[in-house]
């Protein structure tokens, strides 16, 4: 399973580490940032994805989207959409690609993400997406808040299992993030080995109160603390940030 690591911008040159790359768009007025993912977007054996910023309160509509994605060379982009509101996420859908012609996308790959209040609603609304734009579609999203929203912290595992075997063969799942309620849930879906991948932000959390992620059993909540992406780099304490990127790169992998 791959890993995205979503870090302050001070530490962005510790998301080399994977080939796999999470881009907020509010982000992307940072000179150091887009130099950053330009750089890596050169690479084959980089997969970039860039985020709608939805989660983040910043949501980009769909031609400034586009437009990002191409100035970067990203390789996929999350498709807009609404925080637990399955209906607002399809009608947004559709308005984000009835306005994106197939000559402004040239290879670019979309990205829808599942949303819903029930497991009810995010079935239907995965079974809408795959039924009205399965074709145009790479992979769906499951974000974080699921695990709370669901009452669960299975909720992921779940439905991915219900994508694999309800919607489009071979359609790729994205996990938007890591949840603090259940850190190793990572370990988990690599172990699945349904889920393509996940982004997270959860070694720098961690590294930021210098503590280890492996140790996330034994303390509370831990979330992004403010103004995270401006922090210096020395507010994160540097030997629990580079464990916590090895044991997060590790569980990616499957292994305790």
């Amino acid at each position: 399973m791959k890993l995205a690591l979503i870090p302050p911008i001070s530490w962005i040159s510790t998301t080399s580490c994977t080939d796999y790359q999470l881009l907020l768009p509010q982000l992307l007025m940072y000179p150091k940032y887009v130099e950053h993912y330009t750089r890596l977007a050169k690479s084959e054996d980089q997969h970039l994805i860039l985020d709608n910023g939805a989660n983040e309160g910043a949501q980009v509509n769909s031609t400034s989207l586009v437009r990002m994605a191409d100035e970067v060379g990203v390789d996929e982009v999350v498709v807009p959409d609404v925080l637990l509101d399955d209906v607002a996420t399809l009608s947004r859908m559709a308005t984000f690609f009835d306005r994106v012609k197939d000559k402004d996308v040239g290879n670019l790959k979309y990205m829808g993400v599942a949303q819903g209040s029930t497991e009810e609603a995010v079935h239907s609304c995965i079974s809408t997406m795959m039924s009205e734009f399965g074709s145009k579609l790479h992979s769906i999203a499951l974000p974080r808040h699921l695990l709370e929203t669901l009452e669960t912290v299975m909720a992921r595992l779940t439905l991915a299992e219900y994508i694999r075997d309800h919607a489009r063969e071979g359609i790729a799942i994205h996990c938007l993030g890591a949840s603090p309620l259940w850190p190793k849930e990572l370990l988990a879906l690599a172990k699945q080995g349904i889920v393509r991948g996940m982004d997270t932000s959860m070694p720098y959390n961690f590294a930021y109160y210098g503590w280890h992620v492996e140790d996330s059993i034994h303390l509370g909540h831990v979330t992004r603390p403010a103004r995270y992406f401006n922090h210096r780099s020395i507010m994160f304490k540097n030997d629990c940030l580079h464990s916590n990127i090895g044991t997060m790169k590790r569980w990616a992998n499957g292994t305790e």
